[in-house]
């Protein structure tokens, strides 16, 4: 067991599991980059989400932070200390407002705006029925009154009743915000950019017109300044380039630079009539150590004149990364196996995500007619027209379906919300057929491989790369070119791993496909991930292809299933609950090693993969062949040419997932084997899902 398997499995032991994290533990870290335990070197364009904007290890705010541990780190609020006063008149100066009150983070940083609001209208009347108004689509924290003015349902809904009297209006929507305003209004909060779902900055209009309004109405006007603040906009606080001051801001995370600390600010009307001693406290909010992190971190913008440089170097990264995403999009164009000649159209849905732009970009370069549909077209993330916006889920087109009963299109796409899945249905008489990501993945490489073969343009010694999950049917497609397929663990790192083993070889000409049953494919060398714009534009290109001979995809693939066998593929899967889940997943495990069946459906197991132990075990001949794949928790049992067992428990999730494939020359008799199989492996399953 490495290191980070040993760590990885003691944290799952005692971290409460909020988290679904990546395979890394972190260790170290130095300017831009971080280090794992295994010495591996990481560039991060995160910067702990927005806050290490000095980078790791900056020498004047360690130094500074090393004289204050050798000072005082910490003393009670009800003493003065003199961090506290230098940090607060920098954020005072430095915003233009009052009066500062440190918090331990951003989400109480909003808490004691919430409170400073309903503090404010309180002395006005004496009343506490006020009503607060907040953004949709907006982001404030997870606490709950962070929650209850945060416009996502999907964060909500688990932890109502939330805070009541709270008001939800459309970003950038003046007239929105107007007809919630009642005389019970007592302040509107938002982000001045808002950053889930996408980058929104407010428009002037609208952010000069919620000031307006809180000033006609005598309301208070709460800017979160959480995420965007801190010089990120090329000013130190994003409402400074709008002429437009706050009565109270929220702002943490490069603000101590690594140390725990935020901040509520309140301008002078508000300070002298919320909030007063007694309302409103922290143990360790506002202490030395906290606090002279603060004023390093001034010290050092002003030193580096940080700010000035993200105002200096914005146009330069805007028309670089613009140059980029053109790049990007004409890579993909090229990756076109021939040009679409027929009249192609589509109907398209980005399922509220990413997917939009690039995917109509490039569709339309190559001359498809695309429609999108137009309640899925933004980014929302309430996903309000689809619940489960996963492409390998029969629901995710229900809209797409609505508009094309009405259209008749060719085809229709859908890509999952960071647009690298994607989702294909075809009209097939009254309705219409979803393939799963297995016959994408069949289709796709049948047509890469059979047009590069006809063109002469396939390289000598291919490589094409599924997943170990993904149908065993695509070994047989690419064999049937010359093509030996290799299979890589669950997880597209892997098939991207191999595109870097073949460049370092300067062999990467080599690659031609790859794909994973879950919905996601790659050609060409241009990405390490699998990319659902590529894939989109392929799936348009042979949908051409085949329209101009008069067929369309499903009559393909069922021509695909007749000449390489019918193999109906099905996914079960557990999911554990209760405290003990992962460790009833890793026993289940366990126990499947011990108690191995014999038969499946009285279909003798021929062979057994063992990606843990990395050996495969042939029954028939009592041979053992080494794996060469790196560990893994998966088993893989072999009933000869009818079907495969694969299970594998998550290493995220508390769940359990048993991957099931029946082959037959019949489908009917490929369907009747995959529902006995199904029935027989579901009682091997966990009972306490």
């Amino acid at each position: 067991m490495s290191k980070t398997e040993e760590y990885i499995s003691r944290s799952e032991n005692v971290i409460l599991h909020t988290y679904n994290r990546f395979p890394v533990v972190l260790e170290k870290g130095e300017g831009v980059y971080l280090t794992d335990v295994e010495g591996k070197k990481y560039l991060d364009f995160g910067a702990g989400i927005a806050v290490f904007a000095l980078g790791y290890h900056y020498q004047d705010y360690d130094e500074a932070l090393k004289n204050q541990i050798d000072q005082l780190i910490h003393t009670s609020n009800l003493y003065y200390n003199v961090p506290l006063m230098t940090a607060g008149e920098a954020v005072t100066k430095a915003s233009g407002l009052s009066k500062v009150f440190f918090t331990n983070s951003g989400t109480e940083a909003i808490e004691g705006a919430i409170k400073a609001a309903r503090k404010y209208a309180w002395n006005k009347d004496g009343c506490t029925d006020h009503e607060i108004i907040a953004m949709n689509h907006s982001f404030h924290g997870r606490s709950l009154g962070a929650l209850s003015v945060t416009g996502n349902t999907h964060y909500q809904d688990p932890f109502k009743p939330l805070i009541g009297g709270i008001k939800f209006a459309d970003f950038n929507d003046l007239e929105s915000v107007k007809a919630q305003i009642t005389d019970k209004t007592c302040a509107i909060i938002m982000e001045t950019v808002q950053g889930e779902g996408g980058i929104y900055p407010a428009t002037k209009e609208f952010l000069q017109g919620v000031r307006d309004l809180c000033d006609e109405h005598d309301i208070l006007l709460i800017l979160d300044e959480i995420q965007c603040g801190m010089g990120r906009t090329g000013k130190l606080f994003a409402w400074q380039d709008y002429g437009v001051q706050p009565d109270v801001m929220t702002c943490a995370k490069a603000l101590g630079c690594g140390v725990p600390v935020g901040a509520f600010v309140l301008n002078k009307k508000t300070a002298e009539h919320s909030l007063v001693p007694g309302d409103h406290g922290t143990t360790y909010g506002g202490n030395p150590l906290a606090c002279a992190a603060v004023n390093a971190v001034f010290e050092c913008y002003e030193k580096q004149h940080v700010v000035e440089h993200v105002a200096e170097t914005a146009p330069y990264l805007e028309k670089k990364l613009d140059e980029l995403v053109e790049k990007y999009l004409e890579t993909v164009k090229t990756r076109s196996v021939e040009k679409v000649t027929a009249d192609l159209n589509v109907i398209y849905t980005p399922l509220n995500g990413t997917g939009n732009k690039p995917v109509r970009t490039v569709l339309g370069r190559i001359g498809v007619n695309v429609a999108v549909v137009p309640a899925q077209e933004k980014p929302d993330g309430d996903f309000k027209t689809c619940e489960y916006p996963n492409p390998e889920t029969d629901a995710a087109l229900n809209e797409s379906y609505k508009i094309a009963r009405e259209t008749h299109p060719d085809l229709i796409l859908g890509t999952d919300p960071d647009c690298d899945r994607v989702a294909v249905a075809v009209p097939v008489g009254g309705g219409f057929r979803k393939l799963s990501g297995n016959e994408l993945g069949c289709l796709l490489l049948d047509y890469i491989l059979g047009t590069m073969q006809k063109a002469g343009t396939l390289p000598a010694d291919p490589v094409a790369v599924r997943s170990i999950v993904s149908t065993p049917m695509a070994d047989k497609i690419a064999a049937s070119y010359g093509v030996k397929m290799r299979r890589v663990l669950t997880g597209f790192k892997y098939i991207g791993g191999e595109i870097l083993a073949l460049e370092q070889k300067h062999e990467e000409n080599r690659f031609v496909f790859g794909f994973e049953e879950s919905c996601g494919y790659l050609k060409g060398t241009y990405a390490r991930d699998k990319d659902a714009v590529v894939a989109s534009m392929l799936t348009c290109d042979l949908a051409a292809a085949l329209k101009r001979e008069g067929t369309n995809l499903a009559e393909h693939m069922n021509a695909l299933y007749s000449r390489f066998g019918w193999h109906e593929a099905r996914v079960l899967s557990c999911e554990l609950q209760g405290p003990d889940a992962m460790e009833i997943s890793a026993g289940f495990m366990a126990q499947m090693r011990r108690e191995l069946p014999k038969t499946v459906c009285g279909i003798a197991v021929t062979s057994v993969t063992d990606y843990q132990a990395r050996v495969t075990r042939d029954l028939v001949h009592g041979t053992e062949e080494a794996v060469t794949l790196p560990k893994s928790n998966v088993l893989v049992l072999q009933l000869g040419e009818k079907g495969t067992v694969i299970l594998r428990p998550s290493g995220t999730e508390p769940k359990v997932k048993i991957y099931l494939t029946a082959v037959d020359a019949d489908r009917a008799a490929a369907m009747k084997l995959l529902d006995d199989m199904a029935a027989e492996m579901s009682g091997y399953l966990p009972k306490n899902a």
